[in-house]
């Protein structure tokens, strides 16, 4: 049983907006991913480029731009163009960041154990989007 807040912002995102953008933001990863990489490193890299949004975009407020530069750089794109993509990636990240934070609901990140490719995410102790692991349709 959900528990509705007594007011509820008239510009606050619903739950399904921040969990289809979250699928959106994963879905675009890897797309991205098997476009612009090499594919035997493909579970690698979403891994990577996934933390690098959620942990310092999302989670920790930093520009996407400069996220954006950091993964660009440290990854060797096989295509050009893929610094716009990585760039609209980040920038997806910041939106999700401001839902998430004009929401009243607590929503938190799962753990990037080992083979998960993009975590869970929690809206309090539910779990609304589950983790997507190597080998488990990642």
């Amino acid at each position: 049983m959900s528990v509705v807040p007594a007011t509820i912002p008239e510009d606050q995102p619903e739950d399904r907006a921040i969990i289809s953008n979250v699928s959106l933001l994963s879905t675009h990863i890897e797309q991205h991913v098997e476009n612009c990489y090499d594919r035997t490193l493909s579970a690698a890299i979403r891994r990577q480029i996934a933390q690098a949004i959620i942990q310092r975009v999302i989670l920790g407020r930093m520009s996407y731009l400069d996220v954006s530069r950091e993964i660009s750089s440290s990854l060797q794109s096989r295509v050009s163009g893929a610094e716009n993509q990585m760039n609209d990636l980040c920038k997806l990240g910041t939106q999700i960041r401001e839902y998430i934070d004009s929401h009243a609901a607590d929503w938190r990140w799962g753990t990037f154990d080992s083979g998960v490719v993009f975590p869970s995410l929690f809206r309090g102790e539910q779990v609304v989007r589950p983790q997507e692991v190597v080998g488990a349709g990642a």
